[in-house]
């Protein structure tokens, strides 16, 4: 008997060819028994000795001492070489999954558990889905946090900075903001404001000069932490529609900029989408956002996700698990209707605009701008 129909093996099959990992064997076998490995059949075409190899792992007999079923260990190392967040990772994770399930539960068991006899029993499995990332998630993110600031700005009515009317001290409103080339960074266009949901916004000149006045403080990651403010010479442009502005710096950074995403994000009920947001919640140091972080609903100009904001975060990056900027983080709504995450009815989701209208709203209003950018697209 077979784990897999024939047809899915050769999707297996037709998919490593694609992919170049018959060039792999030695790695798409490890984590297999040495000598279950040496008896396998041989021959000196890779792309034969891939599908000797799979329709031999396919042999639903093929045990191994451990509960190790051989072809969910190949399909899993295929997942890994392939990139565990891209969609062609998924498919051998997805593949991997299936065989484990039919190992478990069909007539031949996963191997002996501590009990001795659980034919349920796996020593290792994928729940529900894979969430595993590459380490390499950790050391990009840190990359990414760098090009990530809080960002202030002064409010200023008529040409004056206004003040508190209780402590007299200049007020002032907080925000993120992040590079998007190396004079350039992105934040919303109602940080720029710096207004309450209920006060008048500020006219074009004053708007002009608080963003004159506005600094991104950076490296501002824990309290106490040693800042590097850069300051802000202007405002180039903006949309009030799409909530962005790019800001001109006053100086070039020579931070990274973060990498924009060049395809727009489509969703599919069942297929879940994760994001990540660096941000500056309520004004505090860095915080990142990597939890419950999947996306809601994309609908036209709006990008919904269930992943943590506060006052502050606004203008923060929305990224994938490849730290591409995928949206730009507005607000909070309720507009999508109820939703349910995790067994529980929510109202509220969070929502950023792609950033796929607002490079193309770029590009229309100010190509010239959109030029000197320089941003890094992928």
């Amino acid at each position: 008997m077979t784990l897999l129909a024939y047809e899915q093996i050769e999707a297996i099959y037709e998919k490593a060819l694609r992919q170049g990992l018959q060039t792999h064997r030695e790695v798409l076998l490890g984590g297999l028994d040495v000598q279950f490995v040496a008896m396998l059949p041989q021959n000196a075409v890779p792309g034969a000795q891939l599908l000797l190899d799979l329709t031999r792992l396919n042999d639903e007999e093929e045990r191994i001492l451990g509960g190790v079923v051989p072809l969910y260990r190949w399909l899993r190392n295929a997942a890994l070489l392939s990139g565990p967040e891209t969609n062609r990772g998924r498919f051998f994770a997805d593949m991997a999954e299936r065989v484990a399930r039919l190992a478990a539960t069909g007539s031949a068991g996963g191997g002996e558990g501590p009990s001795g006899g659980d034919d349920d029993y796996l020593p290792e499995r994928i729940i529900f889905r894979d969430d595993m990332l590459p380490i390499r998630f950790l050391a990009r993110a840190l990359e990414t946090a760098r090009a990530i600031g809080r960002l202030v700005v002064p409010q200023i009515e008529s040409g004056t900075p206004r003040c508190s009317p209780s402590s007299g001290e200049p007020l002032k409103g907080y925000a993120t903001a992040w590079l998007i080339g190396q004079r350039h960074a992105v934040t919303n266009l109602h940080a720029v404001r710096a207004r309450g949901q209920y006060d008048t916004p500020p006219s074009e000149l004053d708007l002009q000069g608080q963003a004159a006045l506005a600094v991104i403080e950076f490296d501002y990651d824990e309290e106490g932490a040693t800042q590097s403010a850069v300051r802000v010479a202007r405002l180039v442009c903006s949309d009030g529609e799409l909530d962005y502005a790019v800001l001109e710096l006053a100086e070039p950074n020579d931070r990274l900029p973060l990498i924009v995403r060049s395809e727009a994000v489509t969703f599919t009920e069942g297929e879940p989408f994760a994001v990540n947001i660096i941000q500056h919640p309520a004004a505090l140091p860095k915080f990142i956002a990597l939890r419950n972080n999947l996306v809601a609903a994309v609908r036209g100009r709006d990008l919904a996700y269930y992943a943590d904001t506060d006052g502050g975060s606004s203008g923060a990056p929305v990224c994938d698990d490849l730290w591409r900027v995928v949206a730009l983080h507005r607000e909070a709504s309720r507009r999508f209707g109820r939703l349910n995450f995790q067994g529980k009815d929510t109202a509220w989701v969070n929502v950023g605009t792609p950033i796929a209208a607002i490079v193309a709203d770029i590009k229309t209003k100010d190509p010239t701008l959109w030029a000197s950018i320089g941003a890094r697209m992928d």
